[in-house]
């Protein structure tokens, strides 16, 4: 995948290896361990942290099965905006 020259992420600054939030319980800083695992190389920083953050509670949602209609369209918007469909990661590989 080729670097976006408008959006670089530095080094160190990559949200697959920054720890969850102290404000997660246990629960929620699972999720965002194995979340933070699948996400494309240099695609999310420190800056992405709070949009993460919301995805990681839609997928615990999701997962509690308390996942109502409007839960899951912003679950699948955020999975993109992450780089975490095929169609997202076809368009990424295009920047």
């Amino acid at each position: 995948m080729r670097e976006r020259q408008n959006e670089p992420i530095a080094a160190g600054d990559d949200i697959r290896s920054a720890p969850p939030p102290n404000n997660l319980h246990d629960g929620l800083a699972t999720v965002w361990q194995q979340v933070a695992s699948l996400v494309p190389k240099d695609i999310a920083g420190k800056a992405d942290q709070l949009a993460f953050e919301a995805l990681v509670r839609l997928i615990y949602t999701m997962r509690s099965r308390e996942a109502k209609a409007a839960h899951f369209a912003r679950l699948q918007s955020l999975l993109a905006e992450f780089g975490m469909t095929p169609a997202a990661r076809a368009r990424l590989c295009k920047l």
